[in-house]
């Protein structure tokens, strides 16, 4: 069994082609350095540290990204004044989500807008590494994040057990159109929850995803296509 880690890592690299943040609320800025076992980053320090420095280019997006483990998860929207599911605490006034999960370790995840931060001239940092690896230590096995998104607002949800469910209900009127997951504006309150190892609901300013570069170049088996991630 892969466990709620790897499956999470793995499952977000086959996805968009990036590399997943674990814990996946865990804060990276571009420049961290660190290194990388069984696709999880664990940050050093940053290259600002070491007195080398870069400029930066950014991308905003206003798509959102969605990935559900195939086969393994229900998403139920409520409105309010429509009758809700058999078992459900919320109520027939309510609107809402339910997110029902068929199997361990699998996840929902899901951005509303992003930026993409990119360190401008790559070539530059590695040269301004390779000059400072002659003044003191570099581990070649260092990776640096070069690429970071970081998401408007997020939900990251990962069941512990094959009956893993969570239940929102909006505590704000929307359109049916703009209600989803991932929405700030809805300002969701769980009330019923059970089996989940993650529970991110709507946070603003994580940065899930990132590239990372090292001595040798890239390390990554993926790279994004338009059609993974929209808008890069």
């Amino acid at each position: 069994m892969a466990g709620p880690m790897a499956q999470y890592t793995n499952e977000m690299r086959n996805k968009f082609g990036y590399f997943a943040a674990w814990t996946p609320s865990h804060p990276f800025k571009l420049g961290d350095y660190g290194i990388l076992k069984k696709s999880v980053f664990r940050r050093l320090a940053n290259v600002v540290d070491l007195g080398i420095s870069f400029e930066t280019r950014v991308q905003n997006s206003k798509a959102n990204l969605k990935y559900a483990t195939e086969g393994a998860i229900t998403e139920t929207i409520t409105l309010a004044g429509e009758a809700v599911p058999v078992g459900s605490v919320l109520g027939k006034a309510d609107a809402g989500i339910i997110v029902k999960f068929g199997k361990k370790d699998s996840v929902l995840f899901e951005v509303n807008g992003y930026k993409t931060n990119f360190i401008a001239n790559i070539t530059r940092l590695g040269d301004d590494i390779r000059n400072k690896s002659g003044q003191g230590p570099w581990d070649r096995d260092w990776l640096v994040i070069t690429e970071l998104i970081i998401a408007d607002s997020a939900t990251i949800l990962i069941s512990s057990s094959n009956q893993g469910l969570i239940e929102l209900k909006a505590n704000a009127e929307l359109k049916p159109a703009e209600l989803n997951i991932a929405s700030l504006n809805a300002q969701f309150q769980s009330v019923n929850s059970r089996d989940l190892s993650v529970q991110i609901v709507a946070q603003e300013g994580i940065t899930p995803l990132f590239h990372l570069w090292g001595i040798g170049g890239f390390r990554e088996e993926f790279q994004p296509t338009a059609a993974a991630m929209p808008g890069v």
